[in-house]
């Protein structure tokens, strides 16, 4: 006869140890699952901090080149217009007026594309104002009038609007660059 005792129990036990078999296998997976999660939810935080300092430093590589491009503006368009106060008063000038005033638009460009709204806008008018006396002295020595009263006059004339216009230019450039205070 059979022992159907033997049997049942051996078959409740091949259940029990697959049961369990499943059901740890089940809990591995989970806990895999739990772990490929964490550590994909770790390297996400990681990337995005990773790309917020990205920015920050592409931020940063911008402001400074926006402070270059505006300090060497400043500074050509004051070489520009000392040599064209030294041609005015009559002085030897060392260097050639066209010289600097082209490197005065050249740099004005660089304001055109990398500064702010306000700051190209406050240039334009530097560029306009120094351009106008500019002209007046060329058109003025194309008529016979001697280049230093030419430029004297051309100078004289434009000198406030030149002076106003470089200190607004001067004000938008701080209110972009300046460190906050």
């Amino acid at each position: 006869m059979t022992d159907w005792t033997l049997i049942t129990t051996t078959l409740g036990a091949s259940a029990i140890a697959a049961t369990s078999a499943y059901l740890i296998a089940k809990r591995g997976a989970e806990a895999t699952a739990r772990q490929v999660e964490a550590g994909t939810t770790r390297a996400r935080e990681q990337i995005e901090a990773e790309n917020e300092r990205l920015r920050a430093q592409h931020r940063e590589d911008h402001l400074r080149n926006r402070q270059g491009t505006y300090h060497r503006f400043v500074a050509g368009e004051y070489r520009y217009m000392e040599t064209f106060r030294n041609l005015a008063a009559g002085l030897t000038a060392t260097s050639d007026p066209a010289d600097w005033y082209y490197e005065f638009v050249t740099l004005a460009l660089g304001v055109e594309l990398f500064g702010t709204e306000k700051v190209r806008k406050a240039g334009s008018v530097v560029l306009a104002a120094s351009s106008k006396a500019t002209t007046e002295m060329n058109v003025a020595t194309s008529e016979g009038v001697p280049p230093i009263d030419a430029a004297k006059a051309a100078y004289e004339a434009n000198a406030k609007v030149i002076n106003a216009a470089r200190a607004a230019l001067i004000q938008e450039m701080r209110g972009d660059v300046a460190p906050g205070e």
